[in-house]
């Protein structure tokens, strides 16, 4: 179970790592939004910043987590 759970973590670490680096070099993200009809929101770097591993932006309400985030 340990192992499980250290792999498991290791894995999130690397995936926040790539989706950061994706977004620094000017890559679209995608995020998870159950809140709209389609169930997702693209992240482009001009509109969007990336702080403490959560997108945000001003027009936007809520902030995106990265963890339930993809490099498109």
């Amino acid at each position: 179970m340990i192992f499980a759970l250290i792999l498991h973590y290791n894995y999130r670490v690397y995936h926040i790592k790539k989706v950061a680096e994706a977004f620094k070099n000017g890559k679209n993200i995608i995020c998870l939004d159950k809140t709209t009809k389609i169930g997702y929101v693209l992240i482009k770097k001009g509109e969007w910043r990336l702080e403490n591993d959560k997108f945000i932006n001003p027009k936007f309400i809520r902030d995106y987590n990265i963890r339930q985030c993809v490099v498109e």
